[in-house]
């Protein structure tokens, strides 16, 4: 095995590239993360829009994790928790609103955080070309 001796100032190097790929690494687990969180919000959506669309008639409404109950739904309102224990009666179509606009927020987010990873990227590069300039 090699022992290759490094200066202060290549370990310095050394050290922030980890810090950096430690950062793109939770960047990659939040994109992750709200990738997941928009596609259960997206079927939420199917859902609601199969509920207001039917006419009365028995369907099966999705509970959770491949659980359904057969039923007619009677009412084109649904219950919303808006945080902190408190819920409120919503129309299917103004929930649907408020879903698309948090995926919106979410998806902004998802392009806030691959922009940090993009930037990141090109700092290891030019971090790089750094250390490879300095060994010629």
């Amino acid at each position: 095995m090699n022992n290759i001796e490094m200066n202060p100032q290549q370990q310095a190097v050394i050290m922030e590239l980890q810090m950096i790929e430690q950062k793109m690494k939770q960047l990659e687990a939040q994109i992750s993360a709200i990738q997941k969180q928009t596609g259960e919000m997206e079927g939420i959506i199917e859902s609601l829009a199969a509920v207001e669309r039917n006419n009365g008639e028995e369907m099966l409404l999705p509970i959770g994790k491949g659980i359904f109950i057969k039923n007619k739904p009677t009412s084109k309102n649904v219950l919303l928790n808006i945080g902190s224990g408190t819920v409120i009666e919503k129309d299917i179509k103004g929930t649907i609103k408020l879903i698309d606009e948090q995926i919106t927020k979410l998806n902004e987010m998802a392009a806030e955080y691959q922009l940090e990873m993009m930037k990141s990227e090109k700092k290891i590069e030019e971090m790089i070309e750094g250390i490879q300039k300095t060994q010629q």
